[in-house]
């Protein structure tokens, strides 16, 4: 029954900081922006827009930082999963548990896009994740963490996109 929902993940330290923070995200949503507030991760930006040009069944789609100025808020197309989401935004999408993990993220965003819903970062928003203790983390998290990757070619498939230019100037193709 609450108007947001607010997405993190498990191994965020909520201090002080954070919850003033979730404060913050929560009077940019009173405010009456429409869709998502988010803040950052461990001060990271991850604040991109999306660039999607070509033919149909043959689209490039290019991510790129967004320009973060001092203001407040800065309006962009994707942010971190560290959101507070208008719950009407997240009960009209749909959850396809096939693509968990790697394409639901984008997806999130791309149907706000659709909804014409603002997406926006809001300055000095950050929760940082917590420090883990001497073999609390496995060897293989990284590999875990690159699972997300193996979702691509369903995403790809389900908009056709031929290619993909992430932030960082890597390109995924369909194949």
């Amino acid at each position: 029954e609450r108007p947001y929902v607010l997405r993190i993940a498990d191994d965020f330290e909520f201090d002080a900081a954070a919850a003033e923070g979730v404060d913050h995200l929560v009077a940019v949503l009173d405010s009456g922006v429409h869709g998502i507030a988010s803040g950052r991760v461990n001060n990271n930006p991850y604040e991109a827009n999306v660039l999607i040009e070509g033919d149909p069944g043959n689209l490039t789609v290019t991510l790129t930082r967004a320009n973060v100025s001092k203001a407040p808020i800065t309006c962009c197309d994707m942010t971190v999963n560290y959101s507070l989401i208008r719950r009407e935004l997240l009960e009209s999408f749909t959850w396809d548990e096939r693509y968990k993990i790697g394409g639901d993220h984008l997806d999130l965003y791309l149907h706000a896009a659709s909804r014409h819903e603002l997406v926006c970062y809001v300055s000095g928003v950050n929760v940082n994740t917590l420090t883990p203790n001497p073999g609390d983390v496995s060897r293989e998290y990284d590999n875990y963490r690159g699972r997300a990757r193996l979702a691509l070619p369903w995403t790809f498939e389900r908009h056709g996109w031929a290619r993909m230019i992430n932030m960082d100037g890597r390109i995924d193709t369909r194949e």
